[in-house]
């Protein structure tokens, strides 16, 4: 049985190898640098921020990085939609990214988001099980029939508890922990806006319109756990809830990170 480590953003007394800092990107969104060593990087990403380059050359997170460590080289293991935050894991070698990468093939590497949706799911937890095809050029993705023989498609797999319910101004909201299977395009938004439940603020699945800032959607990555590429000691990170709208319209939440892969 490997060592564990755990990390809970909101408490930095814990040692850890380098200092917490930020680094402020050319648009002026703070990615938090979370754990740090010779072979990986954890950050914290601000919705609104791409995770790597695109057509439009818009600023993203590898890019910020690398210029922080005068190019060195920073590799990706997984993606975060840019109106999504939360935690993301890079590689800083090839050999790395390639162990990790295997971890989430095997499914050694757990990922869990919190959410926010209207109306609450009928369903206090679940699986939700749909077969997912991304459209070409349209940046969005839609659940397809078992039997659809349309090319491409794949199967999405989530499971999820709901930890809060509110009333807000007359609209019912469910607070839920949502842990990753797959990892689809849009997986969680398709998957939550096709069971009747969209995530607010999420315009592009149909989600309630509540408030917020601009440019993000109420699901954040808040839980990553994997194996160390290195030493394989198991390590664990997780950020606190928020204390920004559309969050702390719940007066009580039990949030049990990771409590849905025992569904």
């Amino acid at each position: 049985m490997p060592d564990s480590l755990s990390f809970d953003a909101s408490f930095w007394e814990q040692p850890r190898p380098k200092t917490r800092s930020s680094l402020a990107s050319s648009s002026g969104l703070s990615v938090t640098v979370v754990y740090e060593d010779e072979a990986i990087l954890v950050v914290a990403k601000p919705a609104g921020l791409a995770v790597q380059p695109d057509k439009a050359g818009s600023d993203n997170l590898l890019d910020q990085l690398r210029k922080s460590r005068s190019g060195d080289k920073i590799f990706l293991v997984h993606r975060l939609d840019r109106p999504v935050a939360g935690l993301v894991v890079l590689a800083k070698s090839a050999a790395a990214q390639t162990v990790l990468t295997r971890q989430m093939a095997r499914g050694e590497f757990r990922k869990v988001y919190r959410t926010i949706v209207s109306p609450i799911p009928m369903q206090q937890n679940g699986q939700l099980v749909n077969d997912l095809v991304k459209l070409p050029g349209q940046n969005i993705s839609r659940v397809v029939a078992a039997d659809d023989p349309v090319p491409d498609k794949k199967t999405a797999r989530l499971s999820y508890q709901v930890a809060g319910k509110t009333d807000w101004r007359g609209q019912e909201l469910a607070w839920l922990t949502v842990e990753l299977m797959t990892g689809r395009h849009h997986q969680i938004r398709v998957q939550l806006s096709h069971a009747g439940c969209p995530i607010v603020n999420d315009a592009k699945y149909g989600g309630l319109c509540l408030a917020g800032t601009p440019g993000q959607i109420a699901l954040q990555a808040v839980q990553v756990s994997f194996l160390h590429p290195l030493d394989r000691r198991q390590l664990c990170f997780q950020l606190p809830a928020p204390e920004s709208e559309p969050w702390t319209f719940f007066e009580s939440v039990t949030e049990v990170l990771g409590a849905a892969s025992k569904l």
